[in-house]
């Protein structure tokens, strides 16, 4: 009782309430029995729960690691296969491509031949650089290397050099698995791709062997894990004999590719198991005798055998960390639960009240200290939240929300529309998509878009947000605002600067490599050039001399004419192209305009090539509508001549065997002119440049054909000035077909009007001008004695001779029965134009022909105002300057 009296002092029990306090005490008593039995099945409950959570998160472990296994072996056999049919795909194509077979047919009949060498090279360079591929050889039928990338290789090993026999003798794809090479002791495997002489030979003249190096190319994705892991490992492995084989080192073995062997006795090992038909989630011990959980399978159509593994105790890791967690939580949870037990209700509810009162003034105290810290802060900071209905409002920001969008904090507290009335129009679609997105997939909001608000400029605006799903179903986003138009200003001018840059480095390597293909193409056209000038000099010296030995037959001396001929013409026409190309170039082409008969022209111009055609045993065709032959055009008769003929001049020297045909029909406005031939063909790379300035299709020192490769430049250059096109089509080794238009002249019935053209025959047999007297005026005694022996061999014609002006005035005026004055132009003293000028003041009618080195059009015209009736430009053929002085007696 004494004892019983101080404890309930010590409990603020009075004694004269000792009655009521003993019921109070009894019903307390009471209370905590039935607490203690509620804490028994707490902890009995919390213990079962926790168990019960360990075994599902040890199945649930168990079967993601089985899951992940899996997928990784199935992704990585997936990886395999296509790898291996990538590789035989590049086999198939070599295998297949015709053009590479007669690439190497060519260079092992001709391995001299630098061309079709470096050809070769660049198509053997191109795998190393371009596919996965280290070595590539190119052996022939003996196994002996024609070619390499790299060049210095090692000489072969007899086992290589005997796969590459195999596979030649087999003319089969050979995919060479895993091996040790005997010089460097790496692992590799190899393709060798048998080469066949022709499409439909099966005769094997090489095999071309592309190495695989696996340590690029292979072996990272296979060791390659998707997740960080201490043990896990994908191994490759394959069947030899009684034992299994690493392809390649192990994570815990750096050197056991194909040196670490395990018997097929150890069953327990996975590696074992798939190599004896094993599938699926196994578990046993791996190579270092640790308990281990795998995936096995084998790669189809391989002898490979893939496991991806790891170690039990990194599966179960989590699981013993979750234990214990567990048991940390359970006993934090009984240890909570006694400390309630021990609280009463009036301590709880002070202590409760008394922590809700400090926790207000905390609140209150950072409420106070945010809103000054928040003040000096650039932008705004703020809470936004969607409700459930989709109606947006921002129930916190600082005061900052009035520099950005012009609207003070309570105005926004309910209401979303002050601030999409302060966005532009443009960007507010893009602003509420970027919320809406935020709001579907609750990821991070972050969104730049522009403000205005009344008599400021446009602002960009940056904002971020974390977004946080509320219980009753609202989103709310707490985050910032901040201006950024000066950011966005020096991003907008740093991207033009870097533009700008980019342009300017793009032109200027442009430049550089026109500059540099410009000097090429020059640098060869003048070595054109210097050959086609060079060559028929060299026979005219030659023949020269020899025409002037003393002992020469007749024939010989025929023989040595028509050669010293036949290089005058060549070369001749090489001055002339280039002319003809400088007065384009110059803008200096003339265009003389008059009505003629096209039919004529192309009679013209077969009897012209006729002969040669016929001597290479070629076929020369006119091909055009009858309803057509009287068709007249009004155009520049000599340039659409020249065109004509510069088409078929390359027709008839690059054609060997058939036929040229050329005619032309009309088309709309224009007639279209064309030139067909059975010749070479020209490439698909070289159709791009075959019109151009200084380009040919060969302009190297081994084309085999004569000729300054400037026909097609002045054809396009003539077509071009009388307001036409031209354009061609071609296969090689078929032929090719060259079309050009021209208008035919200002209306159509001026061109069925047949034009008149006077045509002047000249007779076989020798004129007879005997009766006649001709003035020669040239200051070259050597032009001289060549007009001096033409025209009496010829004519026997009387001739006078004077040397320069002077002399020919004062002959002119002493012989009055002259009948006509040939005129050089160029001479010491008085000129040729002077003196016709001065004849002309005393005799108007006699006739006067010019004949000049000068070619350029502007010197005939000079010189048909200063008098002449007509112009010849040396060198000359002797029938042309006959027929022009028959015109003029006429």
């Amino acid at each position: 009782m004494q004892r019983l009296y101080h404890e309930t002092l010590r409990d603020g029990i009075h004694p004269e309430n000792l009655g009521k306090d003993f019921g109070k005490m009894k019903k307390e008593k009471s209370i905590t029995t039935k607490l203690i039995i509620i804490f028994f099945v707490f902890v009995i409950g919390i213990s079962t729960a926790a168990y019960f959570s360990y075994q599902s998160f040890k199945k649930d472990r168990r079967r993601d690691m089985e899951h992940v296994l899996a997928s990784i072996g199935e992704l990585k056999v997936a990886e395999l296969e296509q790898w291996k049919s990538e590789r035989l795909g590049d086999a198939e194509i070599i295998h297949d491509n015709i053009a590479f077979s007669n690439l190497v047919h060519r260079f092992f009949a001709n391995p001299r031949d630098r061309e079709t060498a470096q050809q070769l090279r660049s198509w053997l360079e191109q795998y190393p650089d371009s596919y996965e591929y280290d070595q590539v050889r190119l052996s022939d039928s003996r196994g002996i290397t024609r070619m390499s990338v790299p060049s210095s290789l090692p000489p072969m090993t007899p086992s290589i050099s005997k796969q590459i026999k195999d596979a030649a003798q087999s003319a089969n794809l050979t995919l060479v698995d895993f091996y040790l090479s005997d010089q460097d002791q790496k692992i590799y495997l190899a393709l060798h791709i048998p080469i066949f002489a022709t499409r439909n030979s099966h005769r094997v003249i090489g095999v071309l062997s592309l190495r695989i190096n696996p340590e690029r190319y292979l072996y990272p994705f296979i060791l390659r894990w998707p997740t960080p892991s201490k043990t896990a490992e994908s191994l490759i492995v394959r069947r030899e004999e009684n034992h299994i084989v690493y392809l390649h080192n192990l994570k815990f073995a750096p050197h056991a590719a194909l040196k670490f062997r395990i018997p097929l006795t150890r069953t327990n090992v996975p590696a074992v198991m798939a190599a004896l038909g094993r599938t699926g989630i196994v578990e046993g011990q791996d190579y270092r005798g640790i308990p281990v959980i795998a995936d096995v399978r084998s790669v189809p159509k391989t002898p490979w055998f893939l496991v991806t593994r790891l170690d039990v105790s990194e599966m179960s890791g989590p699981v013993f960390e979750h234990l214990w967690m567990l048991i940390g939580f359970v006993s934090a949870l009984i240890a909570a639960g006694g400390a309630g037990l021990v609280l009463v209700g009036r301590e709880r509810r002070m202590r409760f009240y008394e922590e809700q009162f400090r926790i207000a003034d905390a609140l209150q105290e950072r409420d106070i200290k945010f809103q000054k810290l928040s003040t000096g802060l650039p932008g705004m900071i703020y809470q936004f939240t969607r409700r459930p209905d989709g109606s947006y409002y921002i129930p916190f920001s600082t005061n900052g929300i009035t520099d950005i969008f012009g609207c003070t904090p309570e105005e926004v507290s309910e209401d979303f529309s002050p601030i999409t009335r302060a966005v532009l129009p443009a960007d507010l679609p893009k602003l509420i998509d970027s919320i809406e997105n935020s709001a579907k997939y609750l990821t991070p909001w972050t969104c730049e878009y522009r403000t205005q608000i009344p008599g400021r400029p446009i602002r960009w605006m940056m904002g971020k947000s974390i977004p946080e799903k509320l219980p009753d179903g609202s989103i709310t986003w707490y985050g910032f605002n901040t201006e950024i138009t000066e950011f966005k200003e020096m991003e907008k001018s740093l991207l033009e600067h870097q533009t700008q840059l980019l342009i300017s480095n793009v032109e200027m390597k442009k430049a550089k490599e026109r500059a540099e293909e410009s000097d090429r193409l020059k640098s060869a056209f003048l070595s054109n050039m210097s050959h086609e000038i060079r060559t028929p000099m060299n026979s005219i010296v030659g023949f020269s001399q020899l025409l002037s030995a003393p002992v020469v037959s007749d024939k010989d001396r025929m023989d040595y004419a028509k050669i010293i001929n036949d290089s005058c013409r060549r070369l001749l026409n090489t001055i002339n192209d280039i002319l003809d190309l400088s007065r384009l170039d110059a803008g200096q082409a003339i265009v003389k305009k008059q009505s003629f008969q096209v039919y004529k022209l192309l009679q013209e111009l077969h009897d012209v090539h006729i002969n040669a055609y016929t001597q290479k045993n070629l076929a020369l065709r006119i091909e055009v509508n009858p309803e057509l032959e009287s068709l007249s055009m009004f155009s520049d008769e000599q340039k659409i001549y020249q065109i004509l003929n510069n088409l078929l001049s390359n027709a008839f020297k690059f054609t060997k065997a058939g036929a040229v045909e050329f005619g032309y029909a009309l088309s709309g406005e224009d007639v279209e002119f064309f030139v067909r031939d059975t010749g070479i063909g020209i490439s698909k790379e070289k159709t791009d440049f075959i019109f151009g300035r200084f380009n040919q299709a060969d302009i190297s020192a081994g084309r085999g054909y004569e000729g300054s490769g400037l026909g097609l430049a002045i054809a396009k250059g003539f077509v071009t000035l009388l307001g036409g096109k031209i354009w061609f089509e071609s296969e090689e080794g078929v032929g090719s077909l060259f079309k050009f238009t021209i208008p035919y002249g200002p209306t159509l019935s001026d061109t069925l009007k047949p034009a008149p053209r006077p045509a002047i025959s000249l007779p076989s047999m020798k004129l007879d001008w005997s009766d006649k007297k001709f003035l020669i005026v040239e200051d070259e005694m050597s032009n001289y004695l060549l007009l001096e022996t033409i025209l009496r061999n010829r004519t026997q014609v009387k001739l006078v001779h004077a040397k320069n002006g002077h002399e020919a005035l004062e002959i002119f005026k002493n012989t009055p029965e002259l009948a006509l004055i040939l005129m050089d132009l160029k001479m010491p003293g008085m000129d040729g134009f002077t003196a016709t000028r001065k004849i002309r003041q005393l005799n108007k009618h006699i006739p006067i022909v010019a004949i000049t080195a000068y070619f350029q059009p502007e010197d005939r015209q000079k010189a048909l105002e200063a008098g002449c009736n007509d112009c010849i430009s040396k060198p000359f053929e002797v029938d042309s300057l006959l027929k022009v002085l028959v015109k003029m007696l006429s």
